[in-house]
């Protein structure tokens, strides 16, 4: 960008924002300004902006974002003896806007701790 040297006035930077359709936390854009040129004595600076998620109780009309299931994949079948692992695939079915924390629990005619351990 090039300012005019009388420019005292504002110029605008306009930042087109995306409705990606996930459900998430808010998100900031940080957009910064540097010049090298020596007339100049501070010669940085930055603003911020920050990007509300469009979905809530106070905008229900709004489009509906992704959401998510937790998906647990059978481990199939393995023999009995010690060094053997049974293998469950723990994934999401969709991709969502932050970490999720998922508690794990196991169940079943197996005993825990005769039959496997934790």
């Amino acid at each position: 960008m090039r300012l005019h040297y009388q420019q005292t006035f504002n110029s605008t930077v306009r930042v087109a924002v995306i409705d990606d359709a996930i459900t998430e936390d808010d998100e900031t854009v940080v957009l910064s300004a540097t010049t090298s040129d020596s007339q100049i004595t501070d010669s940085s600076d930055t603003g911020l902006g920050t990007i509300e998620d469009d979905r809530g109780s106070d905008n229900p009309d709004v489009d509906e974002d992704i959401t998510a299931e937790v998906v647990v994949g059978d481990a199939g079948t393995v023999e009995e003896a010690d060094g053997n692992y049974l293998t469950y695939d723990v994934s999401l079915s969709n991709a969502v806007g932050s970490d999720v924390t998922v508690t794990l629990g196991t169940s079943g005619s197996a005993t825990a701790g005769d039959d496997y351990g934790h």
